[in-house]
């Protein structure tokens, strides 16, 4: 029997309105967790003051909740079908001789849209507002500033002490031995009254110097004096400079193609933002495969008692699903996987086991 639009549109409404009440409650959790972690970290600090931790913790909330969406749809949609057996709503739409693909079909479906709408329009918000949270967690609490951009122009780093403040630009960055070439420096040292340019063929990160090689330093009368080692002193590292990428998390959605695109150009790895720009394209179905499995277990308890004891298997299978897309995507990061089954693999297989498993209760 074909499920009524009325029934579809009620049967949607209620488990989005469950996937809300949850997801509002986990991140008022989640906010208040935070504000403590930051004032913790703020101790020592005078200079931050309280409205900038409340501001810091609700610039990251974004973040947290794409992070802890796959559990609230799997939390939202036990408690869903719960309801349904409990209020015995689920009993009166099976004795219409309603299939469960029919009325599971509204619920599914409603999780997909949610997480392609998460995905493609509330994701660059949270991206936008993530990378402020970097920004001022890089300024207040690490105590430094970002020091390496990345952009279709090639490559800038910042790098101040001391001694002297310098802007260094690459056209390009040799990962294996971090080597920058078709280098051009300015440099400000504070025992010369005008900064000067330093353009050098190559430049390499050794232990406290950057080792350029071919240089031509241009001095203050405009001719240019040539040596074949010009070394700058630095104090950035090669793990300190990586960190100074932007996460992927602060990107939007619409922005990492092409971000992909010019690390690739650069010569700089985009392993971990081609994973994560894959599994935002795999996340609506991750969302239906909690559905899924949620169902297999949620319905089972209108024919069968142990109603809690059901629920909390459901949670342990969802659970395992989400610590193994969680394993298989650090796999993918590592290289030890393609990023496409690194990504794609788990909420498929989800999905299937899901499906199986019902084809097997409902219809074996």
């Amino acid at each position: 029997m074909r499920l009524p639009l009325t029934l579809s549109l009620y049967l949607s409404r209620q488990f989005l309105l469950s996937f809300l009440a949850i997801l509002a409650g986990l991140l008022a959790i989640v906010f208040v967790g935070e504000v403590l972690e930051l004032l913790r970290r703020s101790a020592a600090r005078p200079e931050i003051s309280f409205g900038l931790i409340l501001s810091m913790a609700g610039l990251k909330l974004p973040g947290t909740a794409q992070v802890i969406l796959p559990s609230v749809t799997l939390f939202a949609a036990l408690f869903f079908f719960w309801k349904m057996t409990r209020t015995h709503e689920l009993e009166v739409v099976r004795a219409s001789g309603i299939s469960v693909w029919n009325f599971l079909a509204p619920v599914a479906l409603a999780a997909l849209l949610f997480g392609a709408v998460e995905v493609t329009v509330m994701n660059p918000l949270s991206a936008a507002m993530v990378g402020r949270y970097e920004r001022l967690e890089d300024k207040y609490f690490r105590g430094r500033p970002t020091t390496l951009n990345v952009s279709s122009g090639g490559i800038w780093i910042s790098q101040a002490d001391a001694k002297a403040q310098a802007f260094i630009h690459a056209a390009s960055l040799n990962p294996a031995r971090f080597e920058l070439t078709d280098v051009m420096v300015f440099e400000n040292p504070a025992n010369l009254p005008e900064s000067r340019r330093i353009d050098a063929r190559s430049a390499m990160l050794l232990p406290g110097v950057w080792e350029l090689r071919d240089v031509v330093i241009q001095t203050e009368d405009g001719r240019g004096q040539r040596q074949a080692i010009y070394r700058l002193p630095t104090e950035l590292t090669q793990s300190r400079i990586e960190e100074s990428f932007a996460s992927p998390r602060s990107l939007s959605f619409w922005q990492l193609p092409e971000f992909i695109h010019t690390l690739n150009a650069a010569g700089l790895s985009s392993l971990r933002h081609q994973l994560y720009f894959q599994a935002l394209l795999a996340k609506p179905v991750l969302l239906a495969a909690m559905v899924i499995l949620a169902a297999v277990f949620g319905l089972r308890q209108s024919r069968r008692g142990g109603i809690f004891t059901t629920i909390s298997v459901g949670l342990a299978a969802g659970l395992l699903l989400f610590i193994l897309n969680d394993v298989i995507q650090t796999l993918a990061q590592s290289g030890a996987l393609p990023v496409v089954l690194g990504a794609w693999g788990p909420p498929l297989a989800g999905l299937l086991a899901g499906a199986a498993a019902l084809f097997h209760f409902e219809d074996g």
